[in-house]
């Protein structure tokens, strides 16, 4: 059988100046949960973008999932993305 290689990248973002309640649910029912998932199933490779909403909002109510994420980056399961920071069209800045 022939092997197929199937890429995945999970593009997570938050607006600015969102309710502190959205982004605690969407922690609670999506970000975490999806890294759990991750952790459990080593095989699994993917990569995430997170806007820099979030890395805040990370750093300031759950900086320990900073800390899975670095490590999942580490031992090559999870490559991460970057962006600007509020999400700019980068194409359409003039130099």
């Amino acid at each position: 059988m022939e092997k197929v290689a199937f890429l995945f990248c999970v593009h997570n973002h938050q607006p600015v100046g969102n309710f502190l309640r959205v982004l605690k649910n969407a922690f609670k029912k999506g970000y975490l949960p999806s890294i759990e998932v991750l952790k459990k199933y080593r095989f699994m490779k993917i990569s995430a973008y997170y806007t820099g909403v979030l890395w805040d909002f990370f750093k300031d109510h759950d900086p320990e999932f900073i800390d899975d994420l670095k490590e999942l980056v580490r031992i090559g399961q999870l490559e991460m993305m970057a962006g600007g920071y509020y999400e700019p069209i980068l194409a359409v800045i003039p130099d």
